[in-house]
């Protein structure tokens, strides 16, 4: 797989994600079944993450797209993995949600993945 082809896979990863967590935010229910979904996307993208990282030759670039978004992604999937657990109820999870980062550090990595790399 080249670096374009993981930057592509990874900008709808972080899409798709960004749509469910609004969902989250904004729905009156939350099933164990979407969580699960959130989770397993989450493990996509830092799978891409991971892959973008062997194959991309900006450095720089990579950083400043993960910067962030991996602290947010992992506070997320915590979040989500106590509601799965019965520890958090649905205001809670709505609430951590929607006062996160998350969203805004996923837009940024969209925003970052539009932009060109330098390959060497």
């Amino acid at each position: 797989m080249e670096v374009m082809e993981i930057r592509k896979q990874l900008k709808e990863e972080l899409t798709n994600l960004e749509k469910e967590i609004t969902n989250i935010i904004n729905e009156s229910t939350i099933s164990s079944e979407q969580v699960r979904g959130l989770l397993a996307d989450i493990d996509r993208c830092y799978i891409l993450l991971d892959r973008f990282e062997e194959l991309c030759k900006d450095f720089s670039y990579y950083f400043t797209l993960r910067k962030g978004l991996c602290s947010s992604l992992t506070q997320l999937t915590i979040t989500l993995e106590a509601f799965e657990a019965g520890a958090v109820d649905i205001p809670s999870l709505r609430s951590s949600t929607k006062s996160s980062r998350v969203k805004n550090d996923i837009e940024k990595a969209i925003e970052k993945l539009e932009e060109p790399i330098i390959e060497t």
